[in-house]
């Protein structure tokens, strides 16, 4: 689409969006991979949770939250017909299912192979591939994959029933996990969103009493009866700085979504928004810190801000400019479930198989990294493989 053209397609899908997310993907997938490795440059890990700064990876997270309240505004234009009944529904079983899935995360480290029957690989490995079938809802061979997904179905419950650990109790959770909260903000923004629609004064007031709210649990116990208690349901960083970053995404997808808006304008709202974002952060830094690990206001503002910016480079470069982005790159944008399960399905297969030095051979320095690259060009790969497939999952 080049720079004359006055208005975006809005009912087509954004090669943009797709784009940015699936570069989100690449990077998720690759630092996740170095997190493990030693002798590699600080920017590749993670901001400790006494530090005062950010890094290049803390800045992953927040893409990929904002890019899914991007896509809120675009997914509830694309069903005018439903119903709310059917909106509500939707919206609470891929809530519920990310929380799930989170919950089963982050209840890992703690398997015990010896009460739960199985090796902790072997249960992994059919539970992901379980999940993984489930939600697949493909175009093609649909018999297969109906009979398929309930043999995934029971599969899971068998799993979930054997499941202990090593104090010989059931799944817990000390946090959400990174599913988790990413169903929990995006389900908090998407609920905004249904409130306000389109108008984005009264996402601005949303978006302010989020912030007022974050910052009085901060400094107050008013309003502490908002939260069962905040080991369980921490309302500062799931519905607080979380939900913050997406409803971000929602507002320059409000922007986007607006037909009697030129392409240079939107830019310039987005790049204002990613502007003033990242002021405001940095204005009130001294309140809380920026700070992934603790999820404080100034980490939600400045990383949206930059996010923001990031985005709307891509967003130029593809719709107005008529850049041309790598297929492989806008296909693992449309697949991010195949995406973020695939590298947790395959290291389970090589333990599972015995071959764990097959997979990451190499934990160290620049060898370590290499091994990292290789094992994120082969997870795109089969990513892309599977999208050109059409085997989709989706909640």
């Amino acid at each position: 689409m080049k720079d004359t053209d006055p208005k975006i397609a809005i009912h087509s899908r954004l090669t943009s969006l797709d784009a940015f997310r699936g570069l989100v993907i690449i990077i998720m997938i690759f630092v996740n991979y170095c997190a493990g490795l030693k002798d590699i440059p600080s920017w590749l890990y993670h901001a400790t949770a006494t530090e005062d700064r950010y890094t290049f990876v803390d800045l992953v997270f927040p893409g990929f939250l904002l890019i899914t309240g991007v896509s809120i505004p675009f997914s509830f234009k694309n069903k005018t017909d439903c119903s709310y009944l059917d909106v509500f529904k939707r919206l609470f079983l891929r809530t519920s299912s990310l929380v799930f899935l989170g919950v089963v995360m982050v209840s890992l480290p703690d398997y015990s192979s010896t009460h739960s029957g199985i090796s902790k690989h072997t249960w992994q490995f059919f539970f992901y591939s379980s999940v993984f079938l489930l939600w697949t809802k493909p175009f093609e061979y649909q018999n297969f994959f109906n009979t398929a997904r309930i043999v995934a179905a029971l599969i899971i419950l068998y799993l979930l029933f054997i499941f202990r650990k090593e104090d010989h109790t059931w799944l817990s959770h000390s946090w959400w996990g990174i599913l988790g909260k990413i169903g929990w903000a995006s389900l908090g923004a998407s609920l905004i969103y249904m409130l306000c629609g389109n108008k984005k004064n009264y996402l601005w007031i949303f978006f302010g009493l989020i912030l007022t709210i974050y910052i009085n649990r901060k400094h107050s116990s008013s309003l502490d009866f908002l939260s069962i208690s905040n080991d369980f349901f921490p309302l500062p960083t799931i519905f607080g700085t979380h939900t913050l970053i997406v409803l971000t995404g929602v507002m320059i997808g409000v922007i986007l979504i607006d037909s009697s808006s030129k392409i240079n304008h939107k830019c310039y709202e987005i790049i204002t928004l990613g502007i003033g974002l990242t002021v405001m952060g940095y204005l009130i830094r001294p309140l809380h810190t920026i700070s992934k690990i603790q999820g404080t206001d100034a980490y939600a503002l400045v990383s949206s801000g930059i996010n923001c910016l990031s985005f709307c480079l891509l967003y130029f470069l593809i719709e107005a400019k008529g850049l041309k982005s790598p297929k492989m790159l806008v296909s693992i944008g449309k697949n991010p479930i195949v995406a973020y399960l695939m590298p947790n399905i395959f290291s389970s297969l090589f333990y599972f198989l015995g071959l764990p030095y097959a997979y990451m051979k190499y934990g160290v320095g620049i060898k370590g990294l290499a091994n990292c690259l290789a094992l994120t060009f082969a997870m795109i790969a089969l990513t892309h493989l599977f999208t050109k497939l059409k085997i989709t999952p989706r909640l």
